[in-house]
């Protein structure tokens, strides 16, 4: 008996260990006046992962959800939709998102749209991490989340991220799916997405 308790520990602690070096990719969840965005940068890549989704289609869902008698706000929707821990979350009113997409519609040379802002935001994230004030930063900060962690993530988008993946996950979403359905079909999506772009480096 003593031998075999031995054992369970060991593997026990084998367990634990291997868990601790398996890092999780920075996810972020935002909500702003315009969409609601999934975040996704896997450890050893250097190419960012941003799903897009319709307001509307997120208040669909969350809608569902309360039907089945969940209730989120919408940040807990968008990442229960999307599957992913999230470790930060952003929010705003649409005054301080709509200084944000104006600082990076100027800093810009073509025509914006939300796909060329996050290209613009990763192009630009090192002089946005020190010339963003800091109170813009703190209205746009959710849950778990202050302007130092949006400053330190637009940091890490300096250093690592060379390319920006972004994806309108409304264009393959039924949105006359229940919640049960869509979930199934956008974490299946999402999990694909992640494997195509983990491992992605500069090298490559």
């Amino acid at each position: 008996m003593k031998v075999i308790t031995t054992f369970l520990i060991a593997i026990l602690l084998l367990t634990l260990v291997s868990c601790a070096f398996e890092r999780e990719p920075d996810v972020w969840y935002l909500v702003t006046n315009e969409r609601a965005y999934l975040c996704a940068l896997p450890v050893k890549s250097s190419v960012l992962l941003v799903a897009a989704l319709h307001l509307d289609t997120l208040a669909l869902y969350r809608t569902d959800l309360q039907r089945r008698g969940i209730v989120s706000d919408d940040l807990g929707a968008l990442q229960d939709l999307f599957g992913l821990r999230g470790q930060h979350y952003m929010r705003g009113t649409s005054d301080v998102w709509n200084t944000l997409f104006s600082i990076l519609d100027r800093m810009s040379q073509n025509p914006p749209n939300p796909q060329q802002r996050w290209n613009t935001l990763v192009a630009n994230a090192k002089t946005l991490s020190k010339t963003l004030d800091v109170d813009t930063l703190q209205q746009l900060a959710g849950p778990r989340t202050d302007s130092e962690d949006i400053q330190e993530a637009l940091r890490l988008l300096a250093k690592r991220v060379v390319q920006v993946r972004y994806f309108d996950a409304s264009l393959f979403i039924d949105p006359k799916a229940d919640s049960v359905r869509m979930k199934m079909h956008v974490s299946a999506w999402t999990e694909a997405a992640m494997k195509a772009v983990m491992n992605r480096t500069t090298e490559e």
